[in-house]
């Protein structure tokens, strides 16, 4: 099988990569029909990385430029993605009562219902990736006037007037639904966050009862946390286990279940610091010019020293952008970031702040550090690093 690594983020523990694993089969398949499995994660020191499948994510290409062609499945799945966020709204108002006075039981039924719910979340949240909708981005761009790739960012821009004139009403209607998703998925991004954060009023709570702390019980599976609440309990040996997870795991997960495995299995992969262009695709055009400056993103919290170090005129470089990162934003003159297509949190709030940006080049967070000198041509989704050095701090 073929592998790509497609993501990193920190302070992940396995509680939240199974809520993935659950999304991406189970509340997926029930939801729009598809499973989206044969990857695996790898975290070192809670620090994730997720290697996506090549074949399954073809096969999810191929389902995408279908489902997102059919009005009313689309229209459905936005219905679904609102009940969802509902349903998550209700089951935080009761984290904010005194879960001390449930019985065991009651936590765990407590926890089911969260937990399960989030899992959708994410599993609609992930289905508005790029993998689902890139091979019908493809089909529209071609139908499209040259520079194809610069118009298809102006599509979803507020200079799209001229564009839009010459275009056919089935290409709008389907545009105009790509609009709309695009509005789910920025919600949606806000609240993975969020939820995820309250989730650990439930760990706490949890914690309390058995003989693991905050982090640790993270780093249980759902069965795992069933079992010590309502169970029998663990072994030594499967403590020992959850133990290890804080320094090591790797989750990997097929078509109906899952491993988690605590002996290392790969070599960190190194990238070349020579590498002096990198291509993405473009989300919002323009061009620009200056220093680098790059936001690492974490689950649980953003760093407010990262966000501080951004000044007005730098390039603001990251795995992803999150709403969190919003006041750096602001004076950033560009945005370039390794993951994330049209519908991404960066593309929509560069073409809100109409700043040029460059999205899914992949590595961009591995190869630029703080005060490279970069030029940004959105037009086409390139970068090029015109110098190295840690300047303007």
């Amino acid at each position: 099988m073929s592998y790509a690594l497609e993501w990193e983020n920190y302070n992940c523990p396995v509680s939240y990569v199974e809520a993935i694993f659950l999304g991406d089969t189970v509340e997926l398949k029930k939801t729009v029909g598809i499973k989206f499995f044969g990857h695996y994660f790898e975290a070192k020191n809670q620090k994730v990385a997720f290697y996506m499948n090549e074949e399954s994510a073809k096969r999810a290409g191929e389902f995408g430029k279908v489902f997102y062609k059919d009005k009313e499945r689309v229209i459905s799945f936005l219905r679904e993605t609102e009940e969802i966020e509902n349903r998550l709204k209700e089951l935080d108002k009761k984290l904010n009562g005194n879960l001390s006075k449930l019985s065991n039981k009651e936590l765990f039924e407590f926890y089911s219902d969260f937990f399960n719910a989030y899992s959708k979340l994410l599993g609609l949240y992930r289905f508005t990736r790029p993998t689902f909708y890139a091979s019908l981005s493809e089909e529209i761009k071609s139908g499209l006037p040259e520079p194809k790739e610069k118009n298809f960012s102006l599509l979803f821009s507020n200079n799209a007037e001229e564009i839009i004139r010459k275009l056919p009403a089935d290409m709008l209607d389907l545009i105009n639904l790509f609009k709309e998703i695009g509005k789910r998925r920025f919600a949606m991004h806000n609240l993975y966050v969020y939820y995820f954060e309250r989730m650990k009023i439930l760990f706490k709570e949890i914690s309390k009862r058995v003989n693991l702390n905050e982090l640790e019980v993270a780093n249980c599976t759902y069965s795992e946390i069933k079992e010590l609440l309502v169970g029998k309990g663990l072994s030594e040996a499967e403590v020992k286990d959850i133990k290890k997870r804080l320094r090591y795991y790797r989750f990997i997960y097929h078509e109906d279940f899952f491993e988690v495995i605590t002996e290392a299995q790969t070599k960190e992969e190194k990238i070349s610091k020579d590498i002096k262009l990198l291509k993405g695709q473009p989300a919002n055009p323009g061009k620009a010019v200056g220093p680098a400056k790059v936001i690492l993103e974490k689950l649980d919290h953003l760093d407010p020293k990262e966000l501080e170090k951004v000044k007005e005129g730098d390039i603001l470089v990251a795995s992803s952008t999150c709403p969190d990162m919003l006041p750096a934003m602001k004076k950033a003159a560009a945005f370039v970031t390794d993951v994330g297509g049209i519908l991404s949190h960066a593309a929509i709030v560069s073409r809100e702040f109409n700043v040029p940006c460059v999205v899914g080049t992949k590595i961009a967070t591995k190869v630029l550090e703080d005060g490279d000198v970069v030029e940004i041509d959105a037009d086409k989704g390139v970068v090029r690093i015109i110098s190295r050095g840690r300047i303007n701090k």
